[in-house]
């Protein structure tokens, strides 16, 4: 198997997942920076009679802030296979820190505009909530709340382990996914209940006013406002709220397709608010084409209270008259605002040009390679392309390699029939998510291991003899068991159960007797949520070492076995991030055994090659088709090298790699 020279190459589908967020920061901050240079404009600047912009300046700086949290992780991870989450511990606690205290702060300063619009129409007289001094201290109680709320991640959160490794988490505590279900109602359920009560407030005092006649001609202040408020909610609801649920409650590793979908939406609402703003507040739209130079400044004068307008004070009515001459210019401006909206649209086409070119530079490059290099041959069938590197017809296999055909024809063998009995069916615990088989009780009969992953337990089932099973034996308690396997690690010829679970991030070990009994289990502590096991002698003493993936962390644990049952840690070896599945075999006949994971993110496989004491090579890395989850290793083409199939699991698709031995 040989190394991609393009090591980091990624699929289009995956590039595409890691340069959105990458132009979403760029795009973004310009927006949200144009926005706040607009509102210190001069016809903004007097927040005596308008303190609302207060909020909506503070707003934008957050809203900043937020693009450069898990956002900026998302690139990062895919392109330069970090995240600063867990690059050190000073960026672990202040992005842990920033994740969420900007996304809250955000959404509680929405709450306070919608407070504002409220008091505005409902009240006759100003309050001390619509008040600059007010205003002030309420953006400030704000942002002190919920820095003390969140100070816990400069406290608490982010640790080295003993292999070096940072843990996000804290040693006292599990922040993740406990602080997701708090986000949810304070980012999302909260502000968005407030938002839509005082918002149907604002809509009715509206409606009633025009009806009472208090506010003169402002048929379009009412339906301008009203428009402002109801986007701004719906927006909310429908671009933030799902993905803050499937991050608290539906969150799987490696992320699904449209958890990251969610995602990306979640974070393009917090560069919208330019756009809003420029759609429904006319004072914004003209300082913002005034500033590009797509409106003539003398085309009319700004009335002083033409902010206060737009915010809806009703102690200062307002009648206004527009002639033909005025009409013309209107007419004007609606043509300038139209070709610079056209304008944005062409600027924002040239943003994508990189991003498709990206694309399809990564395309021909791996492709290219292949024809170059021919000495590795992925093939995925049910491929999306149409065009799979290897086909299959009948009783041969065809694979490119140097733009050469070669055929593989096996002997043609009779086929025979092959059926199995109805299915018969065993209870378990809640979710089993793992199964392992092996001889249990010494009755030289093949018994099963079961993982209950969500009822926290470890099973058995003991061969009857005639292919029938008793009923389940919970013989461990586990935390959040996520696979297991039966493997004799003592060498004392009876098999025991190896655990991964992911809640308590150890590996849990209990030894056999030989008769289906088993010690209490003993915890090796590993990365975060290990989520893979696979044993073999990894340093040539004849014990059982282990590879452990920790999906979380992105890298795996290697422990080394005693050989009487204990495990010390050994080394860590970082991976793309989400790897899920393990298998270990000698790859390039070497008498040293190597390691081959998938990698869920960046749609690849790494191989470890081993120099027989239990380290590793700096890994090499080859495409599969989207999100590779589980693998198998065989000799599938009889050449005597061992080859890869993995599961892609966003793409239906399998994908097979063929081994040249080296």
């Amino acid at each position: 198997m040989s190394s991609n020279t393009t090591a980091n190459t990624i699929s289009s589908g995956r590039l595409i997942v890691a340069y959105y967020p990458f132009s979403l920061i760029i795009v973004g901050t310009i927006l949200n920076l144009t926005t706040l240079f607009i509102l210190f404009r001069p016809v903004f600047r007097d927040t005596t009679r308008q303190p609302v912009v207060y909020y909506m300046r503070t707003i934008a700086v957050f809203d900043i802030l937020m693009l450069y949290g898990w956002n900026l992780d998302h690139y990062l991870d895919i392109v330069h296979g970090f995240i600063l989450l867990t690059y050190t511990i000073p960026t672990c606690k202040i992005f842990g820190f920033l994740n969420y205290f900007a996304g809250q702060s955000s959404a509680w300063l929405r709450v306070f505009v919608c407070l504002d619009r409220y008091l505005a129409v409902s009240r006759l007289h100003r309050t001390w909530f619509n008040r600059r001094k007010g205003v002030s201290i309420i953006i400030s109680t704000i942002i002190t709340v919920i820095t003390l709320f969140n100070l816990h991640f400069f406290i608490f959160a982010c640790f080295h382990r003993s292999n070096g490794t940072i843990n996000p988490n804290a040693q006292l505590y599990r922040i993740y996914p406990l602080w997701d279900y708090i986000n949810l109602g304070v980012y999302n359920c909260a502000p968005f209940i407030f938002m839509v009560t005082l918002n149907t407030s604002v809509i009715y005092h509206l409606l009633q006013r025009r009806q009472m006649q208090i506010i003169q001609n402002s048929r379009i202040q009412h339906r301008t406002i009203s428009i402002t408020l109801v986007i701004t909610t719906f927006l909310f609801l429908i671009m933030t709220i799902p993905a803050t649920i499937v991050a608290a409650f539906f969150f799987t590793t490696p992320t699904t397709t449209l958890a990251k979908v969610l995602d990306s939406t979640l974070y393009t609402y917090h560069a919208l608010s330019f756009i809003i703003y420029f759609i429904t507040f006319k004072e914004f739209r003209q300082e913002c084409l005034i500033l590009f130079g797509c409106y003539n400044y003398n085309i009319f004068t700004l009335s002083h209270n033409s902010v206060e307008n737009f915010m809806n004070d009703p102690q200062i009515p307002t009648t206004i008259t527009i002639t033909p001459a005025q009409q013309n210019r209107h007419n004007k401006t609606r043509v300038y605002a139209l070709r610079c909206i056209v304008g944005a649209w062409l600027v924002g086409l040239i943003m994508l040009i990189p991003i498709i070119m990206s694309i399809s530079l990564s395309k021909i490059n791996v492709f290219v390679h292949a024809i170059i290099q021919g000495t590795t041959t992925v093939n995925s069938y049910i491929s999306t392309t149409g065009t799979p590197i290897v086909s299959t017809s009948n009783n041969s296999v065809t694979s490119m390699t140097n733009n050469t055909n070669v055929t593989i024809n096996p002997p043609v063998r009779k086929c025979q029939n092959l059926t199995f009995t109805s299915y018969m069916s065993y209870a378990t615990g809640t979710k089993p998510w793992s199964v392992a088989a092996g001889h249990l009780n010494g009755d030289n009969y093949t018994d099963l291991i079961v993982a209950n992953r969500n009822s926290y337990t470890v099973g058995i089932y003991f061969n009857n003899g005639d292919g029938t099973f008793q009923n389940q034996k919970l013989v461990i308690n586990g935390s959040l068991p996520q696979y297991v396997i039966a493997k004799d690690v003592n060498d004392d010829q009876n098999i025991d159960i190896l655990i991964a679970e992911s809640a308590s991030n150890a590996i849990g070990v209990s030894l056999g007797n030989g008769y289906g009994g088993f010690t209490a289990e003993v915890d090796y502590s590993v990365g975060m949520y290990p989520y893979w096991i696979d044993t073999g002698d990894l340093n040539g003493d004849q014990n059982v070492d282990l590879v452990i993936v920790n999906d979380y962390n992105s890298n795996v644990d290697v422990l080394l076995g005693d050989g009487h049952g204990r495990f010390d840690t050994g080394y860590t070896y970082s991976t793309a991030q989400y790897p899920v599945a393990v298998a270990i075999s000698d790859f390039n006949h070497d008498a040293n055994l190597d390691f081959v994971i998938t990698e869920y993110s960046s749609n690849t496989i790494s191989l470890f090659l081993g120099y027989g004491n239990a380290t590793f090579r700096t890994r090499r890395r080859f495409s599969t088709g989207n999100s590779p989850w589980g693998i198998a290793i065989a000799d599938f083409n009889r050449d005597t090298h061992i080859d890869v199939v993995v599961a892609n699991y966003d793409d239906a698709t399998i994908s097979v790699l063929m081994s040249n031995g080296n």
